[in-house]
């Protein structure tokens, strides 16, 4: 809802500039593929942003993993597990997540895009 949110208030916030490239002879996909080009640069810069800010924190504890004291241990070890978090560092885990966020944007903007689809010249310059 997050991302759904900004997409939408980028939308609606730019209309008298979306109506103002109409009246300047801007086609209706050019605009559309612009605003999904913006989604998707913002989308990368979360993403890779997210992966830089967690990676040393990750790394950290990969190698001084979480042990759990006490009677916490004692319930994991009646079940069979070992009471202690590990933490994987699998390249694979980080580019699956990246691809889920830019799927998530490609659902997302379909709104946007569909209010660009739909946009009335004279409707965008008044607003």
């Amino acid at each position: 809802f997050g991302m759904f949110g900004t997409f939408l208030m980028m939308t609606r916030e730019r209309m008298y500039e979306f109506g103002l490239q109409m009246a300047l002879g801007m086609k209706k996909t050019s605009m559309q593929i612009m605003l999904l080009t913006e989604f998707l640069i913002l989308s990368a810069i979360g993403a890779i942003t997210g992966i830089i800010i967690s990676l040393p924190i990750l790394i950290y504890l990969h190698f001084n993993p979480i042990y759990l004291p006490g009677d916490n241990a004692d319930i994991f070890e009646k079940f069979g597990i070992e009471p202690v978090y590990l933490f994987s560092l699998d390249p694979e885990i980080f580019i699956n997540q990246a691809l889920t966020i830019f799927i998530m944007t490609l659902f997302l903007s379909a709104y946007p895009l569909y209010v660009i689809f739909k946009i009335k010249l004279i409707k965008a310059l008044r607003s």
